[in-house]
């Protein structure tokens, strides 16, 4: 019924018939049905033909027959997106070598050999419960459970059982009280933390909220539930996000663990990918303390600033509403300028020639409009390099979004897998992130069109791109389907990336370009 009534929507029915992956039938009653891919299926059943022994992993075999163009091609698709690397033509694959393997495995069975096989347990902590859920996805349907503060996700992987929990943020912020503002001074500067406890006017550092009632249990609870957790792995990966912020959540959740688990390394990647995230268990690391220092003297400054300024504010106006800060006082003082420089209109004579807009400087009292074309030339111009932060905000907003907007929607597509992180001021584009263009680029425009560019050397971060090989038609037919857990306004964010990133990577674009002289009255432009 649900989708009688969405086929009976026109602009639905349309995307429905052109789509290349989802095919449109009738059931013997007349009633329409929807084909496509069942790709969970396909994996649980894919799967099944490779186990976990007591010998190892055995190899396995899936040999996929289509008979539905249309299914094929969403099936192909989404397991390129989701194992990163689409199904092999069996022209490519030597059986006779493939098929052996499968058969010595089953003769080692058979024999009872092993390998002594062990599964360590391990902990995987991140900050956000999408990108634990989506890591935990990564491994089929996770087991899902609670311990005070946290949601855990088990699953089993080729070499070990992965329990993965969020910590939701930072489990501490200065304390409100002590010292100076929360920094001890004497002999040096102690900045002091306190668990972030429940208020109504949000997450406080304090036992008291600032109405005076008690403070709730908040994360504190999660510090319990770490701890917990500690006593069934034999160690922690710290995966949060990796910037300062991150290193100091990670910190945190390492200080709290102190005492009960002897193996906490830092696990940083900047794709919510199954091969990053691999590869990151692969070469974890341990925490960079330069890093955490620098979050702390943002920090205690934040601190000092804003709570001195806001005393100083409130003092001197009266009103205990006011506050300063940092950042805020700053930026608010460059708001007001140029608001009083726009109060100050300086006239000028709009003119419309077609859909152009010409401005004429002063009142121009009329007259007949001149245009002439002085000069012409062909000019090649390299495309501009992918998104850093500052470069994706400032085209979000000419597309209407707001920072704040466009940076929660940066963060769900980061979490849910689909671009790189998102808080960079690199362009450097990695190996694998040059070779993903490539793909797309041949399949969108052919392969004249590519034109690699690393964009920089070196370092861990890369600019903004798409984190797989989806195109923003792709992730529209996600959402159409259901299948991504994200709306259009996200929809639109990752097509300013994806065509940023497409056209970083491509042949310079060749332009015709004419200077003309506009003249109205004794006014030029």
């Amino acid at each position: 019924q649900a989708i009688e009534a969405r086929l009976r929507d026109p602009a639905f029915r349309r995307r429905v018939e052109e789509s290349p992956e989802v095919g449109l039938r009738f059931d013997e009653a007349g009633r329409p049905v929807l084909v496509f891919a069942d790709v969970t299926g396909y994996l649980q059943a894919s799967g099944r033909t490779s186990r976990l022994t007591p010998a190892g992993l055995t190899q396995g075999l899936a040999l996929t027959l289509a008979e539905d163009e249309k299914a094929w091609n969403a099936l192909y698709r989404r397991l390129a997106y989701l194992l990163e690397e689409p199904p092999r033509p069996v022209g490519e694959v030597d059986l006779e070598a493939l098929l052996e393997r499968v058969d010595e495995d089953r003769r080692r069975l058979r024999r009872g050999e092993t390998k002594g096989l062990t599964i360590p347990a391990q902990a995987v902590v991140v900050e956000s419960p999408n990108k634990a859920r989506t890591l935990a996805s990564f491994f089929g349907r996770p087991q899902r459970r609670h311990l005070p503060g946290l949601v855990v996700y088990e699953v089993l992987t080729e070499d070990r059982y992965l329990l993965l929990t969020a910590t939701r943020g930072h489990l501490t912020d200065l304390a409100l009280t002590g010292g100076l503002f929360g920094v001890e001074t004497e002999g040096g500067y102690r900045p002091r933390y306190h668990p972030l406890r429940r208020c109504p006017e949000g997450a406080v550092p304090a036992e008291r909220c600032r109405d005076g009632r008690p403070s709730e249990p908040d994360r504190d609870r999660a510090i319990e539930g770490l701890r917990q957790l500690a006593l069934e792995v034999e160690a922690f990966y710290l995966a949060t996000d990796p910037d300062t912020e991150g290193e100091k959540i990670a910190r945190d959740a390492e200080l709290a663990l102190a005492s009960l688990s002897e193996r906490r390394q830092r696990a940083e990647f900047h794709a919510v990918t199954p091969r990053a995230f691999a590869e990151a268990l692969k070469s974890p690391r341990p925490l960079d303390l330069h890093r955490v220092a620098a979050q702390k003297v943002r920090r205690v400054a934040d601190r000092w600033i804003g709570f001195a300024l806001s005393q100083r504010l409130q003092e001197a106006l009266g009103r205990k509403t006011l506050s300063a800060g940092r950042v805020q006082t700053p930026v608010l003082g460059w708001v007001i300028a140029r608001a009083e420089e726009a109060k100050k209109k300086d006239p000028y004579t709009e003119v419309m020639l077609g859909g152009l807009r010409l401005r004429f400087p002063g009142e121009v009292p009329g007259g007949e409009l001149l245009v002439e074309r002085e000069a012409e030339r062909v000019e090649e111009r390299t495309p501009p390099p992918p998104f850093t932060t500052d470069a994706l905000l400032a085209e979000a907003a000419r597309a209407g979004f707001s920072v704040p907007r466009a940076m929660a929607l940066a963060q769900d597509l980061f979490e849910a897998g689909y671009i790189t992180y998102h808080r960079t001021d690199a362009t450097r584009v990695s190996p694998e992130g040059m070779a993903l263009a490539r793909r797309l680029i041949e399949a969108r425009f052919g392969p004249g069109y590519v034109r690699l560019r690393p964009w920089g050397e070196g370092g861990a971060h890369e600019a903004i791109r798409p984190a797989r090989p989806m195109t923003p038609e792709d992730l529209e037919e996600a959402l159409l389907l259901g299948g991504a857990p994200l709306g259009e306004a996200h929809l639109r964010l990752y097509r300013l990336v994806f065509d940023r990133f497409l056209a970083s990577q491509m042949i310079p674009v060749r332009l015709q370009l004419a200077r003309y002289r506009f003249t109205l009255g004794d006014a030029e432009l």
